[in-house]
C-alpha cells in the first residue's frame, strides 16, 4: 500500500506562499506535478521534498516558520477554518484531533494535559518519514493559529523537537519560548489555562454546521458510520450482509438507518464495500491466497471476490500480495 500523504489542498497553499518567497515548486520539485492520489493526498516523499528543497534554494534552515507566518486563518481548508472559529482552544483541538486526517495521513495530533501545562504533540505513524522542516512547520502553524485566536493572551512555555534544530535560537525567537532538541517527542507546550479562554475569533453559531461539514468530508469518522462499520466487521464472514441485520444490531429500524446514512451521503452497501476493500488489502498483504481472503470476507466463491476487488481498486488481488524474491 502507498505510504500516507498530505492533503493536496494543504500542499497547494504552501506552494503559493513559497512562490511569493521566490521558490518555484513546479520546476524544483518535479514529483509535485503528479495528480493527487485517490484519497486526495500528495505522496509523503513529494511533500518532504517540497520543504527540503525550498530550504536549500532559499537558504533558510527554518523555512517552515516563514511559510507558517504567511498562511492566513482558513488557508488550509475547512478544518483550519473550523479551528479558528471555535469558541475555545479546547474545542478547537477536540475537532482537530478527530479530523486531522483531512490535512495529513502521516501523523496523529494529541492534546496532553500535564497539570499546569499542556502539550500539543505530533505522533508520527510507524514507518512514515516526516522531515524536520515539516515538523517545524506543523508546530509553527498551530502557534500562529493560537496567536490569531487569543491575541496577546497567547504564550508558549516551550518547544520540544526530536531532531535538534541547526539554529535553535531562531526557533526560540519565533515561538518566544525555550526550544529543546533531541526530545522524546515533537510538541508545543503552553499553559493549560489557555484551553478554556474564549477566543476572539469564535463564531459559536457556526460550530454545528462546520462539524457537519467535516463529517461530510470524512464520513468514516461520523459516530453512526463508525458504529455501522464496526457492525459490518463483526459479520463479514457471514456472506450477504443486509440492512435489516445491521439495523437490528444498532437497535434501529432498517428505514431509519437507511435515512440516517443517506443524510451522510452513504449507505450500508457502500460501507460493506469499503470495509471489505480495506480488509481485503490487509489480508492479501499477509500472504493469504485469493480463495482464503474471499472466504473470510463472505464471498460465495473466489471469482466473485476477484470481480469485486477489480471494481474497488482497478487492480487484480495479486497486485497486493507480497512478492517473494
Amino acid at each position: 500500500m502507498p505510504a500516507p500523504g498530505v492533503a493536496a489542498h494543504v500542499i497547494a497553499a504552501m506552494v503559493r506562499e513559497l512562490a511569493a518567497l521566490g521558490f518555484d515548486a513546479a520546476r524544483e520539485v518535479p514529483a509535485l506535478a503528479a495528480p493527487p492520489r485517490a484519497d486526495g493526498t500528495v505522496a509523503g516523499e513529494a511533500a518532504n521534498a517540497l520543504l527540503d528543497v525550498a530550504a536549500a534554494h532559499l537558504g533558510d534552515e527554518h523555512v517552515g516558520l516563514a511559510v507558517a507566518s504567511r498562511l492566513p486563518a482558513g488557508a488550509l481548508g475547512e478544518l483550519d477554518y473550523a479551528l479558528c472559529t471555535s469558541p475555545t482552544l479546547r474545542q478547537a483541538w477536540s475537532l482537530e484531533v478527530r479530523f486531522y486526517r483531512l490535512v495529513s495521513r502521516r501523523r496523529r495530533l494529541v492534546l496532553l494535559e500535564e497539570g499546569a501545562r499542556c502539550a500539543l504533540a505530533l505522533e508520527i505513524l510507524p514507518g512514515v518519514a516526516v522531515t524536520r522542516h515539516w515538523l517545524e512547520f506543523s508546530l509553527a502553524i498551530h502557534a500562529q493559529r493560537i496567536r490569531h485566536m487569543l491575541g496577546e493572551r497567547a504564550r508558549f512555555l516551550g518547544v520540544e523537537l526530536e531532531e535538534a534544530p541547526p539554529q535553535p535560537e531562531v526557533l526560540a525567537r519565533w515561538f518566544e519560548a525555550p526550544v529543546v532538541g533531541g526530545a522524546a517527542r515533537t510538541a508545543l507546550l503552553m499553559p493549560t489555562a489557555l484551553l478554556d479562554l474564549p477566543t476572539r475569533t469564535g463564531l459559536p453559531h457556526l460550530t454545528a454546521a462546520l462539524e457537519e461539514r467535516l463529517y461530510a468530508l470524512a464520513p468514516e469518522l461520523d459516530p453512526l458510520v463508525a458504529e455501522v462499520r464496526a457492525a459490518i466487521v463483526g459479520v463479514l464472514a457471514s456472506g450477504a450482509i443486509t440492512v435489516e441485520e445491521i439495523a437490528h444490531q444498532l437497535d434501529r429500524s432498517a428505514r431509519t438507518l437507511q435515512r440516517e446514512l443517506a443524510e451522510r451521503g452513504t449507505s450500508v452497501r457502500d460501507l460493506v464495500d469499503d470495509v471489505r476493500r480495506a480488509r481485503a488489502i490487509e489480508l492479501l498483504a499477509t500472504g493469504l491466497t485469493v480463495s482464503e481472503v474471499a472466504e473470510r470476507l463472505g464471498f460465495s466463491e473466489p471469482g466473485a471476490f476477484y470481480r469485486a476487488f477489480r471494481r474497488w481498486t482497478g487492480k487484480a488481488p495479486g497486485a497486493f500480495r507480497p512478492v517473494h524474491g
